[in-house]
């Protein structure tokens, strides 16, 4: 376990991975219960809109890193592929609410959290890998990030 301690939260309605401590509860109604935590790092895979961030980190206590899932699905249909971080982000004919709402989400979370992570994995992904997936893990150095099934994480130091 590398000296971590991985926390899920989430409303419990699904088998959660082995070894994680669950924290059951509603993203939007947490009612202080992660205040007097302290995560190294949040990986944070189900926010599709601004309420979505707005509602965790106002909850949080401190933490080290987030980082956010979001979607390529900010990019618009016409932009040149494969796109580029400094690519142009604007509503997609294909997705539209859904990559809109991951517009406003990310920039929701980087007034908030300037050095947030944002990572924008091409549409698919999910679909692709979700049966071979069950966790996120992020190793001590922070260099290698694997995919994996879950809602939330945090990782807390022993």
């Amino acid at each position: 376990n590398a000296g971590y301690e991985v926390y899920v939260l989430n409303r419990n309605t699904k088998p959660q991975v082995q070894g994680v401590k669950l924290i059951e509860a509603d993203r939007h109604n947490l009612r202080g219960i992660l205040k007097d935590m302290f995560f190294e790092i949040v990986a944070d895979i189900t926010a599709y809109n601004a309420a979505d961030i707005r509602d965790l980190i106002e909850e949080l206590g401190s933490f080290g890193q987030y980082i956010m899932i979001s979607s390529s699905a900010v990019y618009p249909e016409y932009e040149v592929q494969p796109f580029l971080e400094e690519s142009k982000k604007s509503a997609n004919k294909y997705w539209g609410a859904y990559g809109t709402n991951k517009i406003e989400a990310e920039n929701v979370l980087l007034e908030k959290v300037s050095d947030a992570y944002i990572l924008r994995p091409p549409l698919g992904w999910f679909s692709i890998f979700a049966p071979i997936i069950k966790a996120i893990f992020i190793t001590p150095t922070l260099q290698t990030l694997q995919f994996c099934r879950c809602e939330f994480l945090f990782f807390r130091l022993n």
